[in-house]
C-alpha cells in the first residue's frame, strides 16, 4: 500500500491560529469572565492537543453550560463539548481544521451573548455551527477511512514492545483489534463505534431540540398576533382619551384666566368704592392704582412648581408650552449644551405635539424634531449641589422658546403666589411665597 502525503501541520497551524485571532479580534465582553476564560483555553490550544489544554477547555465548557441552559447556548456548548471530547480521546484522527472549526463555534456561541440577536438569526447561526460540525465529522470519517484500511482480523498489526503505548479511555476493552496510523500511533476499532454513535446522539439532540424551538416560535407568534389585533381595537380609545385629555388642558386654561380676571375685577371694584369717598384729586389718584393692581398681578400670576436640587422654582402656566419627561444622565448632559434639538424629547410613546399649547400646536412632527432651541439656564444658591433633573420645560415667550431642566414636580396643582420680593438674578424674576408650597423662585421667561 503507497504511503499517503504527510501533512504539512506547520503551514496549517499557522493558518488555523490566523483564523483565530480574526474570530476574537473585537472587543471582548469583559463583563462574562465564562466566555474570556473560554476563549484563552481555545487560543491556547497547539496542535499536540495537551491534556493538560484540553481539560482547561472541558473545563470552561462545563463552567458555561452551568450558566447559559437556554436552548440556543445548549446547542452550541455541546457542539463543543463533543469535539474537546473527541481530541482528548482520539486526536491523532483530528483533521487540520478542527482548531478553526471549533473557534469558529465558539465565536457563534460568543455573538449569540453578546449581540442583540433575533429568533430567526440565532436559529441562522446554529444552522451555521450544525454545517462546521457535520463537516467536521465527515472529514474524521475520510481520514478513518485512509488510516485504517480493511485487514483480515489476523493479520492485525501489533505494536513492538519498544514503541510507546497509547493512553485510551477506561471503558475500552484492551482485546479489541488495534490499527496502525500514519504516526506511528496505535488505535482500537472500538473508538470508531464510540465516535459515530457520539455524533449521532448529537445530531438527533440538535434536530429534536430545534423541532421544540419552532413550535415554541410559532406559540409566540401567535401570541403576538393577538395581542397586535387587541391593541388595534384599543387604539381608537387612546386617541380619543388624548384628545380629550387636550380639551380638559384647554379648559384648564380658559378657567385660569377667567378666575384671574373675576380677581382683577374684584381688585377694582373695591378700589372704585374707596375713590367715591374722596376728592377729586383723590380721585385721579385712586384712578391709577387698578392699573398698578393689573401690574402686580401680571407680574404674580398662576404657576407650577418643580424641584431644583434643594429649591423650587415656579413656571408661569402662560409660559409653558410642553412638559417632557427625561431621565436624570440625559439631562444633565444636556443640561451642559448651549442648545437641544426638541427630537431629543421624543419617546416611544409619546410624541412631541401630544399636550403642545400656543403657536406650535400648529406644527408637525416631523417639523418640531427639527426644531433647535436655547437652553435656559438659572442661577440659584449653592449651584455646586448636585441636582436631579426629571423633566425639561418647553418655555414659550413673544414667539420664543427654550428649554429649562428641573427636578419633579412639587404639585400638580396650580398655585397664585401670595408675596413676592423682586431679585436680579440670571432667570430670576422675584422670589414668591406659596401657601402650600413655601418659598420658589419665580422665572423671568424674558430671554
Amino acid at each position: 500500500m503507497p504511503k499517503e502525503k504527510e501533512l504539512n501541520l506547520e503551514k496549517l497551524e499557522e493558518a488555523a491560529f490566523s483564523a483565530i485571532d480574526e474570530l476574537f479580534s473585537e472587543e471582548e465582553n469583559k463583563d462574562n469572565t465564562e466566555i474570556l476564560q473560554l476563549e484563552e483555553a481555545i487560543l491556547s490550544l497547539d496542535w499536540e492537543f495537551s491534556a493538560e489544554q484540553l481539560n482547561k477547555l472541558q473545563d470552561a465548557i462545563l463552567k458555561l453550560k452551568k450558566v447559559h441552559t437556554d436552548k440556543f447556548n445548549k446547542i452550541l456548548l455541546t457542539m463543543m463539548e463533543n469535539i474537546a471530547k473527541f481530541l482528548a480521546t482520539s486526536k491523532e484522527y483530528a483533521p487540520p481544521d478542527t482548531l478553526t472549526i471549533l473557534a469558529k463555534i465558539a465565536r457563534i456561541f460568543k455573538e449569540g451573548n453578546t449581540l442583540d440577536l433575533s429568533q430567526k438569526d440565532k436559529k441562522t447561526k446554529i444552522n451555521e455551527a450544525y454545517a462546521l460540525f457535520i463537516r467536521l465529522k465527515n472529514e474524521i470519517a475520510d481520514i478513518k477511512a485512509r488510516k485504517l484500511p480493511p485487514k483480515p482480523q489476523e493479520e492485525i498489526i501489533k505494536p513492538e514492545a519498544k514503541e510507546e503505548k497509547p493512553v485510551f479511555p477506561s471503558e475500552i476493552s484492551t482485546t479489541q483489534a488495534e490499527f496502525p496510523s500514519q504516526e506511528g500511533v496505535f488505535v482500537k476499532e472500538k473508538d470508531f463505534v464510540m465516535l459515530k454513535d457520539l455524533f449521532q446522539s448529537m445530531k438527533n439532540e440538535v434536530e429534536q431540540k430545534w423541532e421544540e424551538s419552532d413550535i415554541h416560535f410559532e406559540q409566540l407568534d401567535t401570541k403576538f398576533a393577538d395581542l397586535q389585533k387587541q391593541f388595534e381595537k384599543i387604539q381608537p380609545q387612546l386617541t380619543a382619551i388624548e384628545e380629550l385629555k387636550f380639551e380638559i388642558d384647554s379648559l384648564k386654561q380658559k378657567i385660569t384666566e377667567i378666575e384671574s380676571k373675576l380677581i382683577l375685577q374684584e381688585m377694582k371694584e373695591e378700589a372704585a368704592k374707596e375713590t367715591a369717598t374722596r376728592e377729586t384729586e383723590e380721585e385721579k389718584v385712586f384712578t391709577e392704582k387698578p392699573e398698578e393692581t393689573e401690574e402686580i398681578l401680571e407680574m404674580l400670576p398662576y404657576v407650577m412648581v418643580f424641584s431644583l436640587g434643594s429649591e423650587k422654582i415656579a413656571v408661569p402656566v402662560d409660559n409653558i408650552a410642553n412638559i417632557y419627561s427625561v431621565s436624570p444622565k440625559k439631562a444633565a448632559n444636556l443640561q451642559e449644551k448651549t442648545s437641544v434639538l426638541l427630537k431629543e424629547f421624543k419617546g416611544f410613546w409619546r410624541k412631541l405635539k401630544k399636550n403642545m399649547k400656543g403657536e406650535l400646536r400648529a406644527l408637525k412632527e416631523k417639523e418640531l424634531e427639527k426644531m433647535e432651541v436655547p437652553v435656559l439656564k438659572i442661577a440659584l444658591n449653592g449651584e455646586t449641589e448636585k441636582k436631579v433633573l426629571k423633566n425639561a420645560i418647553l418655555i414659550q415667550e413673544s414667539g420664543k422658546y427654550g428649554i429649562l431642566f428641573v427636578g419633579d414636580l412639587v404639585s400638580k396643582r396650580l398655585h397664585l403666589p401670595e408675596k413676592s420680593e423682586k431679585i436680579d438674578k440670571e432667570g430670576i424674576k422675584a422670589k414668591v411665597e406659596i401657601s402650600e408650597c413655601g418659598e420658589a423662585y419665580l422665572i423671568n421667561p424674558i430671554f
